[in-house]
Formats: C-alpha cells, structure tokens, sequence
C-alpha cells in the first residue's frame, strides 16, 4: 500500500486504531520489517507477560491507586478505603501503584467506550488480596481490592501508539523519498534502515542493535557515533598492552638489580686480591 494512504488514514480521527493497525500489519509485509510485524500483532492481540516483559512497551504500563473494603469486628467495615502502599510487602508496592495494559487494542477501545467519562476497575486477585488481608488497617481485614485507572489513561495509550507509528511513517518517507511501501528495495542496507527507523521511532530507544547474515552483531548508541563493540576491543587491546608493558617493566628492574648485585660482589673481589 502507498505510504502516504495509510498516513492519511492514522491522522483520520474517525477510523478506529485498531483497523489502522491492520493496514500497519500489511505494511509491515511490503516493508520486509519482522520488527514492525511482531509489533503490530501484539499490539492487535495483546502481550503475554511471560513471553513478552523483556519488550514490553514504556507507554503501557500507566500509575494507578488502590482501594479495597475491609470487614472488622462486631460487624465493622471499611469501604472503597485506599490502600497505604508503605504498609504493603515490599514485591507488592510496585503492583498497587502501577498496572500493565496488556490487552490488544480493540480491547482497550471497547474499555474506553465502556468507562464513560468514568474510571475503570481492576480487581486484584484473590491469593493477592489473602496476603495482604491483615496488613493494612488494624483489626480488619481486607475483603477485596481493585486498581483504578482513569479513562485518561487508557485513552493516551491509543493516542501513543497512532503517533508512533505516525513518526514511523514519515520517516520511512524522508528516508526512500522515491518509493511506495511496495517498492522499498530489500537489500541489506535497506532493511538496517527500517529496522533503524523502527527502533527509535516505535520504541524510542537510543541503542539499536543491527545485524545481517554473515555479518557480527555491533550496537551502536544512536547519535554518537561510537561504535560500542569496537570500544571493548580497543579496551581488550589496551589492557593486554598495559600487561606487556608491566612484564616489560619487571624484567627491566630485574635485570638493572642483578647487574648492580654482581658488579658489587666483583668489586669485592678485586679489593681483596689488591688486599685494600
């Protein structure tokens, strides 16, 4: 497909994300980009946490607050009370006060079409909820407990994730002015190209690893212009030069000492023959 089609369709308010995603998918194909393509379908069918928490993206993970109910005694209770986060088990912290979106999305549309104007509820788990039933308010225990998340939230992720791939867009038009997606040459350096224009663009990382076939892995730190596998060579070669020039330097002085040693006990020996 033409790039400037599926440019005009991202900036179309109008047309859901999640049918954009598809043109982006396709894109993806013409372009030759695995990086593109694994992206788009995991933004299309959601992430697997197990599988996928070493790439998961910065924009899905949002800050939220926790509330829970309480039940105490004589009939007691404590209800929608925020949860202290200062009182939770420290693996516990990070949970109540940070979620991780991981649903495709067409799951996060149908939840911001679902809040309103209006908050959104995620209930904690009840094996979670047990280990922290007793820590939070003395003498009552928690019942339930739920993350609250702004429809805000959830609308910034989709926000997020047009304008990427928006900035992808242009820049994949700045870099083969003369092509459509289609007609993108798939010769190496080309490929290196979009999977640079990928990487700081869609993931907003500074360091972007490129490799080919045949050809050793080399990162390089985006805008500096340092080479960072050549840096820990000249490191190797500069310490193996430091550790010569330690021997070399050690032998010197053995040398000059055993020199000294024998001309002093030769020395010696001539005063003694001369009888001085």
């Amino acid at each position: 497909m033409k790039l400037r089609e599926l440019r005009d369709i991202l900036i179309d308010e109008k047309v859901p994300l999640s049918a954009v995603m598809r043109h982006a998918k396709v894109l993806a194909s013409e372009l030759n980009s695995l990086e593109l393509l694994s992206w788009t379908d995991k933004e299309m069918k959601g992430y697997d946490w197990d599988k996928d928490k070493d790439e998961f993206p910065d924009y899905r993970i949002i800050s939220t607050e926790t509330y829970g109910h309480f039940a105490g005694p004589f009939g007691s209770k404590l209800e929608n009370a925020p949860l202290a986060t200062i009182a939770l088990p420290e693996h516990l912290q990070e949970y109540a006060t940070k979620h991780h979106i991981l649903g495709g999305v067409k799951t996060i549309e149908s939840h911001v079409a679902e809040s309103g104007e209006g908050m959104l509820k995620f209930m904690w788990p009840a094996n979670t909820v047990a280990v922290i039933s007793n820590k939070i308010y003395e003498h009552m225990n928690c019942i339930a407990a739920w993350k609250v998340i702004n429809r805000a939230h959830l609308e910034q992720i989709l926000d997020t994730i047009r304008n990427r791939l928006l900035d992808f867009i242009l820049e994949v038009e700045k870099a083969f002015p003369e092509y459509d997606a289609a007609d993108v040459p798939n010769d190496m350096e080309s490929v290196k190209k979009v999977t640079y224009i990928f990487n700081t663009k869609i993931y907003n990382s500074s360091n972007v690893a490129v490799a080919g076939p045949g050809s050793s892995q080399s990162v390089l730190k985006q805008g500096s212009g340092i080479n960072i596998a050549s840096v820990k060579q000249e490191d190797k070669v500069e310490k193996g030069t430091e550790t010569k020039r330690i021997k070399t330097g050690f032998w010197a002085r053995f040398r000059s000492g055993l020199g000294k040693l024998f001309s002093a006990i030769g020395l010696g020996i001539v005063k003694k023959w001369l009888g001085i």
